[in-house]
């Protein structure tokens, strides 16, 4: 079934630049493509192979002169790898050349491949790879030559058009049915508390920012499912009816320095319930917190108390400092409350 996923999914993008040192139309100047092939394979590794095609009327003979190189990048600026390619074999009209390929284990994320001559003369692609169920997919692309000119592909999806794709077949292998027993009823944008798209798995850690992204609503024989994705990560959504309804509300955080934190708040879930938690400082979680800890609503209330210079705890918190407590059901469908705070006191007039 996977196998399958992959045959449906393996986005493959093919990028032409014709180049020829600027020749104008008619020259005998040999003109080259350039292409770039991308997946992820079933080894979850980004492969591309790269490629030159002699798209022009004369062969390529220029071979000793070629100095082309691949570039790949994160988001963030970081050069993951490289690739140089000094010559290239003699191309006659309408053949192609396949002179190197790069794969690399790359997390799920924003990308950009670059992949042409060194004068300057290539192709840029800014890509996504994206996450479904603890497996890796080649996302959404976004192609433009250095010149400026901008290559028509009918294979570039939109930013909604692959997550959508991406959840009808996730949902056929659910349901053991064709995609094309699935309708897209709606697909909107959000937001979302933190990168878990309000649906945590057990055991993980997410990042607490606001995360844009799809709500993704699919029908098959009148009943409705829900998907959500960011350009990260994209995730089922359990059906309302099958999972445990309530909330949590954090009503406040005491400090008391040298003593401890203590917590309380109210709950509509079943007693007994096990709730757990996470302190975040500046953005950064907050290792020593037993969030582990299960904290047990009664009676619609709840509270815990953690001491401060004991298990790896501080003495004191840091005033200077933003912190952000997070409570959770613990194995729950993503009930979650967030509560701000600091110890800075109001400001001086």
């Amino acid at each position: 079934m996977r196998r399958c996923l992959y045959s449906l999914l393996g986005l493959i993008v093919a990028i032409l630049m014709l180049v020829g040192c600027g020749a104008p139309a008619g020259s005998d100047t040999a003109q080259l493509a350039f292409e770039a092939q991308m997946q992820v394979d079933s080894a979850q590794r980004f492969h591309v192979s790269l490629g030159v095609r002699n798209v022009g009327q004369t062969r390529y003979r220029d071979h000793q002169a070629f100095n082309a190189a691949m570039e790949l990048w994160d988001d963030a600026g970081e050069k993951l790898g490289s690739v140089s390619v000094a010559t290239l074999w003699e191309l006659a009209p309408g053949n192609a050349g396949w002179p190197a390929a790069y794969a690399s284990k790359l997390p799920a994320g924003a990308y950009q491949l670059t992949w042409g001559t060194r004068d300057g003369n290539g192709v840029v692609v800014d890509f996504t790879i994206v996450e479904l169920d603890g497996w890796l997919y080649l996302g959404e692309q976004s192609i433009r030559i250095t010149d400026g000119e901008t290559p028509e592909d009918s294979r570039e999806y939109g930013a909604r058009q692959l997550p959508v794709d991406l959840a009808r077949v996730n949902l056929a292998q659910r349901l053991g049915i064709d995609t094309e027993a699935i309708t897209a009823q709606s697909v909107e944008e959000t937001e979302f508390p933190d990168a878990s798209l309000g649906v945590p798995e057990p055991g993980q850690m997410y990042a607490q920012v606001l995360t844009p992204g799809y709500s993704i609503k699919l029908v098959v024989e009148g009943q409705s499912y829900e998907y959500r994705a960011s350009d990260k990560r994209l995730v089922f959504v359990p059906r309302q009816e099958l999972a445990p309804q309530g909330d949590i509300t954090i009503e406040g955080v005491q400090v008391t320095e040298g003593e401890g934190i203590a917590v309380h708040g109210q709950s509509t879930l079943p007693d007994d319930s096990c709730l757990g938690s996470e302190l975040w400082a500046d953005g950064e979680l907050q290792a020593w917190w037993p969030g582990e800890t299960c904290v047990q609503v009664q009676n619609g209330m709840w509270q815990m108390n953690v001491r401060l210079e004991s298990d790896g705890a501080p003495a004191e918190l840091d005033p200077s400092v933003q912190y952000m407590l997070r409570v959770y059901q613990q194995n729950g469908p993503g009930i979650v409350s967030v509560f701000a705070f600091d110890l800075a006191g109001p400001p001086v007039p």
